[in-house]
C-alpha cells in the first residue's frame, strides 16, 4: 500500500540493497579493497559517504583548488588521506586560479 501512494506521488520505493551506495559497497567488499582514490574531491563529500556506508580501509582524496582542499583536509577522517595536488593526463605542471564562481586551469 506505502508503494502504491509513493508511487501515486510520483515517488518509487526500494529497498536499501538495491541503491548505488549499496551496490558499490558490496563491489569493494567482494573485491576486498583496502584502498579507494577521490580524484577531484572538492570538499570530500563522495569520500564521506564511503566511510559513512562502512568503508575501513583508506580512502587517498586529491584536490588542487585550495579553497576546497581546506575543507577537505579540515573534515578529514584518521583513514583519509588529503593531498593538494591534481591528477591529470599529462606529466606537468599548473597554476591553478580560483575565484568564488569559477576555477580556472592555467598552463
Amino acid at each position: 500500500m506505502l508503494e502504491k501512494v509513493a508511487w501515486t506521488a510520483g515517488f518509487h520505493v526500494t529497498r536499501k540493497v538495491n541503491t548505488l551506495r549499496s551496490k558499490r559497497m558490496a563491489v569493494i567488499r567482494r573485491c576486498g579493497l583496502k584502498l579507494v582514490l577521490d580524484v577531484g574531491a572538492n570538499v570530500g563529500q563522495w569520500a564521506a559517504e564511503v566511510l559513512g556506508d562502512g568503508f575501513v580501509g583508506t580512502v587517498v582524496s586529491f584536490e588542487p583548488l585550495p579553497e576546497a582542499y581546506a575543507e577537505l583536509a579540515k573534515n578529514a577522517a584518521e583513514n583519509h588521506i588529503c593531498l593538494n595536488i591534481g591528477l591529470g593526463s599529462q606529466d606537468s605542471r599548473r597554476s591553478s586560479l580560483s575565484r568564488k564562481d569559477q576555477s580556472i586551469a592555467v598552463s
